[in-house]
């Protein structure tokens, strides 16, 4: 059997073989595609068909590219007939891969990083899958002219605590950096931030919503840290957070939710029904929950397994680190329980032995710290009855989220505490010969 017979078998397998995968992925793929073009976005079901498409379309393309470049090469020795080196064979395929690399992951790092869906590239162009607080907060609170008089920190607890009902209430100027999944940890990071714009000052009283027990998350921080989080970071934490961002360069997760925002935009103009943020930080959710969407979101936010509020170092670090730039500043610290729907504090906290247990550490370290400063304060409102607010759908998005109604209420709970604070700031930066975050401020606390 001449050459040229062997080639041409050569051919006609390998071309038998790519109809044969061609026709096996159409069966493969077909359900996957009409579940991502239905016009109805079923987000769960087009992240995971996406995930599945991008997996088996990245294998199916590798392995198609090596057959093309293969009957490229057996179709160039029927025409040109003539031998060539090893080193030159395998040149060519190796050019051959980086091709096929480069288109592969251009496309998919371009998309990816124009995007953006989870916020870690800066990128302005459209909205955020995921975490979409911490790029608004730390792209917003620059643009401010000088350093409001109460900045509210928190978790998305917080995200509908009104700086405007602030400034009605009290006759200050207020600015809202509560971040999904905030802890004190990543307040440091923003209180350290908070300090680099505007006036360079921190603002006269740190407004802090916390859990039972002052605890962190680093882990979840790296994660998601924006870009200018980075340097306030410990080197390991920094270091993982870059990792993130080149992991998710080729991530199929990260791609899946690229495209998935992008065909949003394209079919809406807009992103995700979610979280929304007012230019001074607050948040609102654009849709209208019912009382009974609440009623079973409280039902369904109550954990099997009731887990412990126990003090950790690294909350206790942060505490510390708070405490002290506060006490540089001259600010006031007043940290805060929100209460949480009456059937969740019912299941979960009231009367509940392995509760009372598990909130003695964090007690314990309240009672011990606190009286040592007097520009601290902590307000527990675990009780919904503490600030005269509502269990129906005026009052609560869901089981642990308030709507700016009962944030309203507890803003007006906490106004005393707030003024005493402002009150003790003023005199604080007195004493350290600084000037207040904002030229009314001065005046306006004498007159409180």
């Amino acid at each position: 059997m001449n050459s040229a017979t062997t080639i041409r078998i050569k051919l006609v397998i390998l071309a038998t073989l790519i109809g044969f995968i061609g026709y096996c992925s159409a069966q493969l793929l077909i359900p996957e595609l009409e579940v991502i073009f239905t016009p109805a976005l079923n987000i769960t079901y087009f992240l995971e068909s996406m995930r599945r498409l991008i997996t088996f379309g990245s294998i199916l393309f590798f392995a198609a590219l090596v057959m093309v470049a293969t009957l490229v090469q057996l179709r160039r020795h029927m025409i040109e007939q003539e031998a060539e080196t090893q080193i030159s064979r395998q040149r060519r395929m190796v050019i051959a891969w980086g091709i096929g690399v480069l288109l592969v992951a251009v496309p998919i790092i371009s998309l990816t990083v124009y995007v953006d869906p989870r916020g870690l590239y800066e990128s302005k162009h459209l909205g955020t899958y995921s975490n979409p607080s911490r790029r608004f907060k730390t792209w917003n609170y620059p643009l401010l002219e000088h350093t409001p008089q109460i900045v509210i920190f928190g978790s998305s607890r917080a995200f509908s605590v009104s700086p405007e009902h602030i400034r009605q209430v009290l006759g200050v100027s207020a600015f809202n950096v509560a971040i999904e999944s905030g802890k004190l940890n990543d307040f440091v990071v923003q209180a350290r931030l908070i300090l680099e714009d505007a006036d360079h000052r921190l603002p006269e009283v740190l407004m802090i919503e916390v859990t039972d027990g002052f605890i962190d998350n680093f882990t979840y921080t790296q994660m998601v840290a924006p870009l200018r989080w980075l340097r306030y970071l410990p080197t390991d934490q920094a270091v993982h957070a870059l990792q993130e961002r080149l992991n998710a360069l080729i991530n199929r997760q990260s791609f899946a939710e690229a495209l998935m925002m992008a065909r949003l935009y394209l079919q809406t103009g807009r992103g995700l029904n979610g979280w929304q943020f007012k230019a001074d930080g607050e948040g609102f959710i654009d849709w209208t929950p019912n009382d009974g969407l609440v009623l079973q979101a409280a039902r369904d936010a109550i954990p099997i397994r009731i887990e412990c509020p126990q003090m950790n170092p690294g909350g206790i670090v942060a505490f510390n680190a708070l405490a002290e730039l506060a006490a540089q500043q001259g600010s006031s610290i007043v940290f805060y329980i929100p209460p949480p729907h009456p059937i969740i504090y019912a299941a979960n906290i009231d009367n509940n032995e392995n509760f009372e247990r598990c909130a003695t550490p964090f007690r314990d370290f309240v009672s011990a710290n606190l009286p040592k400063y007097d520009n601290m304060f902590l307000l527990d409102f675990r009780k919904l009855e503490s600030i005269g607010g509502v269990d129906t759908a005026l009052g609560y998005y869901d089981g642990v989220h308030m709507t700016s109604y009962n944030n309203n209420l507890l803003i007006d709970a906490a106004a005393d505490t707030l003024r005493e604070a402002l009150r003790i700031s003023v005199e604080k930066r007195q004493q350290l010969g600084l000037s207040a975050t904002d030229p009314a401020a001065e005046s306006a606390a004498q007159t409180r």
